[in-house]
């Protein structure tokens, strides 16, 4: 492994984990071929009080992991809950109190 690689694949994720850096995190997400988890580090921005995480490099590595391990709201709905495609209203409420949500918001 080259200096350069084992900089950004290594040290510059093990460092931004330490939540030492306030505008750049650590994405941890399964490799789509091995599914071992990888670290990278990623600036966070925020606009329109979202926050969001751009790759400027196009479609790298960690973003195809993200897709392939990333379900729709429909394939969610199944997965998760166990619920159709497209899931009224009174089937939701059959289920809801078995799961809890939590708001995060900034201090």
């Amino acid at each position: 492994m080259s200096f350069f690689n084992w900089l950004t694949k290594k040290a510059i994720p093990w460092f931004t984990s330490l939540g030492l850096t306030s505008r750049t995190v650590t994405l941890e997400v399964h490799g789509r071929k091995t599914g071992r988890p990888i670290r990278v580090s990623l600036a966070r921005t925020d606009y329109g009080g979202n926050c969001y995480f751009v790759s400027l490099a196009g479609e790298v590595d960690w973003v195809k992991n993200v897709r392939a391990f990333t379900h729709s709201g429909a394939q969610s709905s199944r997965l998760f809950f166990g619920l159709g495609p497209s899931p009224n209203l009174e089937e939701i409420e059959k289920i809801v109190e078995r799961y809890l949500v939590f708001k995060i918001e900034a201090e």
